[in-house]
C-alpha cells in the first residue's frame, strides 16, 4: 500500500506541478470540526469552494446535478 500510495502522490506532484509539500498543522479532529460546524450553520464553507471550481472549469450544473 505504502508504494501505491507513494506512486499516485508522485504522479500528483508530476500532473500538478507541484515542486514540494509541506505538512499541516491541522489534523483530522479539525477537519471533523469544521465539517460538524459547516453542517450545523446554513453557511458551509466548502459550498463557496465547489462554486468557485464550477465557475473556474466552466462546469455544467445541471449535468453535475444529475449525476
Amino acid at each position: 500500500m505504502i508504494a501505491g500510495g507513494l506512486l499516485v502522490l508522485q504522479a500528483s506532484f508530476n500532473e500538478l506541478g507541484i515542486k514540494r509539500m509541506q505538512p499541516s498543522k491541522s489534523a483530522l479532529r479539525e477537519g471533523v470540526l469544521y465539517d460538524m460546524i459547516g453542517r450545523a450553520s446554513d453557511q458551509d464553507p466548502r459550498d463557496g469552494s465547489i462554486d468557485a471550481l464550477v465557475a473556474r472549469y466552466a462546469i455544467d450544473s445541471e449535468q453535475s446535478a444529475r449525476v
